[in-house]
């Protein structure tokens, strides 16, 4: 059996985007730049659920909730299978992942 993981897409590092396109994210309203953006991010969690052995990978963060069009472009089908899933908690993901690692042995956290 494979491993769950959640990632935050946007929350954690939007200001490296940021620096990328010269303008804030919440600015961007270029159809265009999403599809790119879905399309390389896709290509990266394939690449990860390969490398990791993950079955599913469920996201949050403000690009991925305020974003749902990009949804298509990141569900296509890919070299490996891998089921994305929206984050039930939503932007609070993050602050639920940070109190479970707080009990859970640091051998057992993907680095």
């Amino acid at each position: 059996m494979g491993h769950y993981i959640v990632l935050v897409i946007g929350a954690c590092r939007p200001d490296a985007l940021e620096r990328h396109t010269g303008q804030p994210l919440s600015t961007i309203d270029d159809d265009r730049f999403w599809r790119d953006y879905a399309d390389a991010l896709a290509a990266g969690l394939a690449n990860f659920a390969l490398v990791a052995g993950v079955e599913a990978i469920a996201l949050g963060g403000a690009i991925i909730l305020r974003r749902p069009e990009l949804w298509h472009r990141l569900t296509r089908p890919t070299y490996v299978p891998l089921r994305l899933v929206p984050a039930e908690l939503g932007e609070d993901a993050p602050l639920a992942g940070a109190a479970a690692l707080l009990d859970t042995d640091e051998q057992t956290i993907l680095h």
